[in-house]
Parts: structure tokens; C-alpha cells; sequence
């Protein structure tokens, strides 16, 4: 039980509207506090509510659906709150009939949103002879007021999450390593690529999150870079671009790395260092860019057997070793090949792998 009354409730609100195992326990405590006998928190379809949610104290699910349910011409209960505007009280006699669940006495509802698609909504049933004051008509606003804001909140967030997960999918898909930066130059975000790329310690690695380079003349240009990015733009100044290659202890061939700058504000820097500074693209020549046999198909229709030998090709095999990969002749793959020039529109394998990657946008970044 609630000790500290609306405040405590006012929060309780908060928390359901986040986590909808605590919708229960808000329909609960909001009975207790109006000393009301039932209690009921709704959602429909507007133009379905044969499919109404509820969230019921003191009266079953079932009656509540019935209830609203029961029609929509005036002075029915689903009226009153299709037509109500939202955060406005509504009060008037229950609908308590033989074997209806609910106790007789008086209502007390509010609409919480309403919009095209659907009604949110919050019932109070009370046995005591007499209406609810109007004490209680500013309360269940007041609790209502918060809700709605709280539910509003939570819709942005889930959206804004949704997008982000969407987005860090995309990006972990991207054949380059993509980092974001934060004020520090340390790395608030890394796609797979980047992980890889970073976790070989070939000439780049991160340290407590920040890029460090074993190539000195990378280090000062890039130090350099993000000193650019952190200063303020001139109006209408365009944030600094830099690209740069990371020769490599390995001696395979040096990483590629081209960075952006984000447009800087001070203001909101000094507040979160985690403010992104600049944007970092990674390529590692070494990494043979094999195109995938679902956007062969897609973008220039080449058959499974056609997208596996121009794989083969990406991945920088003769014609013979291709055929040997896919387990086919030399002459079949010389057909499929023939196919594969006519369907993309090139004359030669160079032409076609260059084709190939260029339209698929995994050409080399620094060329």
C-alpha cells in the first residue's frame, strides 16, 4: 500500500507506464486511494472494442468488456468516452445489473489519449451513496495528466530504440568498419567491422576506448582532425573531413580510414563528452569484398550457380580455380560467365568485378 498518497501514486504511474507488469498494481492502488470498489485501466480500437484490454480491480476483465461493449449510442458508457476529451472526468450511476460483476453505486472515468486508432482510458466504481466530490474529478486528472505524459515518453523511447537497434543492424552489416567518436575522440560506438579491425591490433587499436595508431604520422593526423572537429564552425563553415592511410606491422596493406566531422557545440560537449565529435570510416584492403548471392539475384538477376562463380571471381580466382571452388567444369562455368557478362552488361571479368562492387557500394573508399 502507498504511503505518501497522490505523490506516491503520481510515480507509481510513471513506473507502469514503462513496465506493464505494474498496470496491476496502478489499477490496485488508484481503487485504494479513491476508497473505490472496483477499478479498471482500458485500451481498444476505436473501431474494434471487442478486442478491449483491461487491467481490472474488484470487477472481472469479462464485465469490464461487456460494459463497454454494451453499445454506442448517448448516454452509453462507451459513448461518454469515445467523445470525451482527454484528461476531462466524467461521473454518473454505475452499470450494476443482476450479474453484471459490477457493485451499484457511482462512476467516476477519465479518458487518458485518445486518438484515431485507439481509446486508453481509467474507470472508478464506487458502492458509497452519492457521487465523487470534485476533490476527486481534480485528482484523477492531475493522475491521469501524468500518465499520459509518462505513456507518451515511453512511446518516443520505444521508438527511438527501435530505430537505434534497426540502424545498429544496418550498420553491423556494412563491409567497412564504422566508429562514432565522442568528445574525447573515444569510441561511443563501433559496427562489426570495426570491432574486427580494431581487435587485430594491426596498426590500430583502441586504448580505454580511444584510437591509437602505431603509424606516428596517422597519430598526429588524426589528433589533429579531431582537434578541427572540436572547435566551433564559422556559420555556414562545413565540419572537417580527413583521410588518411595506417601502415600496418604486419605489413599487409595499410587500413584506410576517412573521418567526418559532426559540427560541434560546445555548449552541449561540456555537458556529455559522449556528444558525437566526428564519424570514422575503416577499410582493410586485405579483405576480399565478396558481394552477397541474395543482391546478385536482386540487382542483376544471376541465377544461384551464376552468383556463386561471381563470388568466386570477387574474391580474386582465375576462372579455372572459380570452377574448381564451385565444383563445375571449366566450359559450364565459361556458360555461366557468358550468362553473368550479358545480365550485368560487361565484356570482361575485370569489368564485372569492378561492376560488381561498384554497385553494390563496396567500392574502396579512398579512391
Amino acid at each position: 500500500m502507498l504511503s505518501n498518497g497522490l505523490p506516491d501514486l503520481i510515480a507509481l504511474a510513471f513506473e507502469s507506464a514503462c513496465d506493464p507488469e505494474r498496470v496491476q498494481d496502478l489499477a490496485v492502488e488508484t481503487g485504494r486511494y479513491f476508497a473505490a470498489d472496483a477499478a479498471a485501466i482500458m485500451i481498444w480500437p476505436r473501431r474494434s472494442p471487442e478486442h478491449l484490454l483491461a487491467v481490472p480491480h474488484g470487477v472481472s476483465e469479462q464485465a469490464v468488456v461487456e460494459w463497454v461493449g454494451a453499445g454506442i449510442g448517448p448516454g452509453t458508457l462507451r459513448h461518454h468516452l469515445e467523445n470525451q476529451a482527454p484528461l476531462e472526468t466524467f461521473d454518473g450511476p454505475s452499470p450494476a445489473a443482476p450479474g453484471s460483476g459490477w457493485p451499484d453505486g457511482a462512476v467516476l472515468g477519465t479518458v487518458i489519449n485518445a486518438d484515431d486508432t485507439n481509446i486508453f482510458a481509467m474507470l472508478l466504481v464506487r458502492r458509497a451513496p452519492g457521487r465523487f466530490s470534485r476533490a476527486d474529478h481534480d485528482s484523477l486528472r492531475e493522475l491521469t495528466g501524468y500518465l499520459r505524459r509518462s505513456v507518451d515518453l515511453n512511446k518516443r523511447f520505444i521508438r527511438v530504440y527501435a530505430e537505434n537497434r534497426a540502424a545498429r543492424v544496418l550498420l553491423d552489416s556494412a563491409p567497412r568498419g564504422i566508429l562514432l567518436l565522442g568528445q574525447r575522440g573515444q569510441a561511443t560506438y563501433l559496427n562489426e567491422e570495426a570491432r574486427r579491425i580494431c581487435g587485430a591490433a594491426d596498426g590500430i587499436q583502441l586504448e580505454n576506448d580511444e584510437l591509437q595508431f602505431n603509424d606516428l604520422g596517422a597519430a598526429e593526423a588524426f589528433k589533429s582532425f579531431l582537434a578541427e572537429a572540436r572547435a566551433d564552425a564559422p556559420d555556414g563553415g562545413q565540419p572537417p573531413t580527413a583521410g588518411m592511410k595506417i601502415t600496418r606491422p604486419s605489413e599487409a596493406p595499410p587500413y584506410q580510414l576517412i573521418a567526418y566531422g559532426l559540427g560541434s557545440d560546445s555548449r552541449q560537449a561540456a555537458l556529455d563528452e559522449r556528444e558525437g565529435l566526428a564519424v570514422a570510416m575503416l577499410h582493410d584492403p586485405s579483405e576480399a569484398e565478396v558481394p552477397d548471392e541474395r543482391l546478385l539475384k536482386t540487382y542483376f538477376g544471376l541465377t544461384p550457380a551464376e552468383s556463386q562463380l561471381t563470388q568466386s571471381l570477387c574474391e580474386g580466382r582465375s576462372l579455372p580455380l572459380a570452377a574448381e571452388k564451385n565444383s563445375i567444369s571449366v566450359n559450364t562455368a565459361r556458360t555461366h560467365l557468358r550468362s553473368v557478362f550479358q545480365k550485368v552488361g560487361v565484356h570482361s571479368q575485370a569489368a564485372l568485378v569492378q561492376r560488381i562492387i561498384q554497385s553494390l557500394h563496396f567500392a574502396n573508399p579512398m579512391d
